[in-house]
């Protein structure tokens, strides 16, 4: 019975460890997930704001606000990335 469960021995904690960063990395994600969606929320909303305020200004401005709108929120990472 040792030479069957021996190998078990050494396999048990290998497979544990792995399960474990498993977890890690689909808690991590879900992490990641969850805050991109609260970004984009926040975007979508700054985005209907400044639609709303390109509308009262008339439509010659529509879109110098759209266009300030866009770079104002788009992240210093997102711009360099080409750099």
């Amino acid at each position: 019975m040792d030479f069957a469960t021996g190998p078990l021995g050494t396999l048990l904690p290998k497979l544990a460890k792995l399960l474990q960063d498993e977890y890690k990395l689909h808690k991590g994600a879900r992490k990641g997930i969850e805050f991109l969606s609260s970004e984009l929320e926040a975007m979508h909303a700054a985005k209907r704001a400044a639609r709303r305020a390109a509308k009262d200004l008339g439509p010659g401005c529509q879109g110098a606000v759209l266009r300030h709108w866009r770079t104002s929120l788009t992240p210093s990472w997102w711009t360099s990335r080409g750099s």
